[in-house]
C-alpha cells in the first residue's frame, strides 16, 4: 500500500527523499511539484514499497539513460577526423586514436548522466511540459 507525503525544500530529509535513500523498504516517487526553483518548493511523494515497484531491465535503463543517438554528436566528428588523417596518411598511432575515441564516448556518457541527476535534484524534470 502506498501513501503520500508532502515535503518542502527546507525539510531536513528533502534531499534523501529525492535521492531515494530515506528508507531501505520504500521509495519516494515524486507526484507533484509546486514552486520549483524557489525556496518555497514543495514536492508530494508517493511512498511505495520496493517489492511493488516494477523495474525495467538494466539494458532498458542504460539505453534510456545514455540515449545512444546522442553519441552521434561525438562519433561523427571523430570519424571525420580519423578518416581525414587516414586519407592523408598522417595517422601515426591507431591505438591512441581508438583510446581517445573511447575516452570521448565515456566523457559524453558521464555528462549525460550528470545532467540527468542535476535535472532531477533541481526539479527541472518534474515540471510538466
Amino acid at each position: 500500500m502506498s501513501q503520500l507525503i508532502t515535503l518542502s525544500r527546507q525539510h531536513p530529509d528533502f534531499d534523501k527523499y529525492l535521492l531515494g535513500n530515506f528508507s531501505r523498504e520504500q521509495r519516494a516517487l515524486p507526484v507533484k511539484s509546486l514552486n520549483v526553483h524557489t525556496d518555497a518548493e514543495t514536492v508530494t511523494f508517493r511512498l511505495v514499497p520496493i517489492g511493488l515497484l516494477q523495474k525495467p531491465t538494466w539494458f532498458v535503463v542504460w539505453m534510456k539513460a545514455l540515449r545512444p543517438r546522442s553519441f552521434l554528436q561525438v562519433l561523427v566528428p571523430m570519424f571525420l577526423i580519423l578518416s581525414l588523417n587516414l586519407s592523408r596518411g598522417t595517422m601515426v598511432n591507431f591505438p591512441m586514436a581508438s583510446l581517445a575515441t573511447l575516452a570521448v564516448i565515456l566523457l559524453q556518457a558521464a555528462v549525460l548522466l550528470r545532467n540527468d541527476v542535476e535535472d532531477h535534484l533541481s526539479g527541472t524534470d518534474r515540471v510538466p511540459s
